[in-house]
Formats: C-alpha cells, structure tokens, sequence
C-alpha cells in the first residue's frame, strides 16, 4: 500500500505517452465518485430503516474507499479536475481535445466552463466524502 500511496498514476500516464486519453480518466473518476456517494446514502438510508440485510454495500463503499481515497487520493483528484488543469501543457489540454488542435488551454471558454465548474463541484464532494 506504501508503494501505491506514492505513486501518481497521472505522471506514470504522462511518461508512458498519451496512449490512453486523459477524458477517459476523467470519466471513470467522475464515476467512482457518483457511485461512493450513491452507495453511502444507499446504506445510511437502510440503515436508518433497519433494512440492511446484505453486505454487499457496506464492501463496496470499503473497496471504494480504500482505492480511492487512502491509495489514489491524489491521482483521483487530478483526474476529476481534468478540465481546469493547464499544467499539463496544450498537447493534453482538455481545450484541445474538444476543439480538436493545439489551442491554449481555457477551462473557462465556452464549452468548457460547465465541466470545469461540474470537475470542482465533484472534487468537492470527493474531498468531503474522503
């Protein structure tokens, strides 16, 4: 677990190449969160109704927790705010993904404004759920 902790997925992705687009990574983040969120108020609501019978919830909030936040905490923030991250130069800026050449990186612009707003809306709710 040590190892994994520090390692950052995003910058063993950038080393690689850009084989895998980043947009895939930022969906499976935005993902995960959604579905942590979901099955944590899925259990408090049974709970409180005294109708949890199976485990199956409770293990899959713990796996998502344990991936997640304690070993890929980092990593999974960089994901989630893809949109609004220029630093990783106009090759991969998401501006250029949508716009399809090398324009400057503007979270901002118009197409781009709603995801970078939803990106900090969702790390937020990482950080809280964290």
């Amino acid at each position: 677990v040590n190892v994994a902790k520090s390692l950052n997925i995003i910058e063993l992705i950038i080393s690689l190449g850009s084989t895998i687009p980043y947009v895939v990574f930022y969906v499976l983040a935005q993902i995960l969160v959604v579905v942590s969120v979901v099955d944590a108020f899925y259990i408090t609501n049974t709970y409180q109704k005294g109708t949890l019978k199976h485990r199956w919830p409770t293990k899959i909030l713990c796996t998502l927790n344990a991936g997640l936040v304690n070993t890929f905490l980092a990593s999974c923030l960089s994901w989630i705010l893809y949109p609004g991250d220029c630093g990783m130069g106009n090759e991969y800026a998401f501006s250029s993904m949508i716009h399809g050449d090398m324009r400057d990186c503007d979270p901002w612009g118009v197409p781009e404004f709603g995801l970078t707003l939803l990106s900090i809306v969702m790390a937020i709710v990482f950080i809280l759920f964290s």
